[in-house]
């Protein structure tokens, strides 16, 4: 007797796109640009599917491409952004602390004009009246 070969599921293209993370147009062009991308099948008059199986095969291809691929070199520009960010944070929370009755003012405390909230020790404001 000879044995039935196993049931595959073919997946419509928007499970797909679910599956790998990219949306149905990262799909579209997939399918056109990288000889590895899963072969569509029709599973109806206008939709596409993928096996599952193939997917699941793409998706460790897609896992070793990313191990291979080396590191790119870090951009100074983002790098010295953030540095400055933490820099200018730590100083305005040192000269609140060193003046708070400054800070207080300049934020409007005590005028019965504003209206707001503390919110991480800076104080958020709303003009009334």
């Amino acid at each position: 007797m000879m044995e039935r070969p196993a049931l595959v599921p073919i997946l419509p293209r928007a499970a797909a796109a679910q599956i790998l993370g990219l949306s149905v147009a990262t799909i579209k062009r997939h399918e056109r640009a990288d000889p590895d991308f899963p072969e569509p099948h029709a599973i109806g008059p206008t939709r596409i599917g993928y096996r599952a199986d193939d997917l699941g095969r793409y998706q460790q291809k897609l896992a070793e491409r990313a191990r291979q691929r080396p590191m790119p070199p870090a951009d100074p520009r983002v790098a010295g952004f953030a540095a400055a960010a933490v820099r200018a944070a730590k100083i305005s929370k040192t000269a609140a602390q060193a003046a708070p009755g400054v800070a207080d003012r300049r934020n409007g405390a005590g005028d019965d004009r504003h209206i707001g909230a503390s919110f991480g020790g800076v104080k958020r404001t709303s003009r009334r009246g």
